[in-house]
């Protein structure tokens, strides 16, 4: 499934290629084990990482499925590390809420690599807006 094939793009071979970016828009998984497997993948040097949880045209948005704030926790951990080369992250509408929010402000406290975020449609409160 999905965790087999994050695996597999993180492996020396694809650091090798240059696999630089992933785009897995709408493909939501709630496994916690997905989330370790994208972990991995800011280690294998991808650049670019799209995991928007629903595709908009215009005023019309499709839900495609989103990862969940459990998903993406192992991720946002991750970015604060100096070993990471995103440059671009797409985490929209995946349902991170006050608590994904609040972890994704403190990576970025440290993270020096990220250009181009976007998180917009993930239930955040006026708590999170205050980090």
């Amino acid at each position: 499934g999905l965790v087999d094939l994050l695996a597999a793009m993180s492996t020396s071979n694809h650091r090798a290629n240059g696999l630089e970016a992933v785009m897995l828009d709408g493909s939501g998984a709630s496994d916690p084990r997905v989330g370790l497997a994208l972990a991995g993948l800011l280690d294998s040097g991808v650049k670019k990482l799209g995991l928007a949880g629903k595709w908009c045209c215009g005023s019309k948005c499709l839900p495609l499925g989103s990862f969940g704030a459990a998903s993406l926790l192992p991720l946002l951990q991750r970015l604060s590390l100096s070993s990471t080369k995103l440059e671009h992250l797409d985490i929209s509408a995946n349902g991170l809420g006050d608590l994904g929010i609040n972890l994704l402000a403190t990576a970025l406290r440290t993270n020096r690599t990220i250009t181009a975020l976007r998180f917009d449609h993930n239930a955040c409160g006026v708590d999170c807006l205050n980090s």
